[in-house]
């Protein structure tokens, strides 16, 4: 696991903190979130474009 900083500004003095916990699974529930929807794109289009291509094959014979 990837130790993420987050850079906190103090006054002028800009010094890294870590990540807490909660932050941390909030970045995660949104990457997953950001990968599902991505995967779902993919199988709606891979779906459609069989669909086109099985009418296209069936039209010619």
């Amino acid at each position: 696991m990837t130790e993420e900083f987050i850079i906190e500004r103090k006054g002028s003095v800009l010094r890294p903190r870590r990540k807490s916990v909660l932050e941390e699974s909030i970045t995660e529930i949104k990457s997953t979130e950001q990968r599902f929807s991505l995967n779902v794109f993919i199988v709606i289009m891979l779906i459609l474009v069989t669909m086109g291509c099985l009418r296209f094959m069936l039209n010619i014979f």
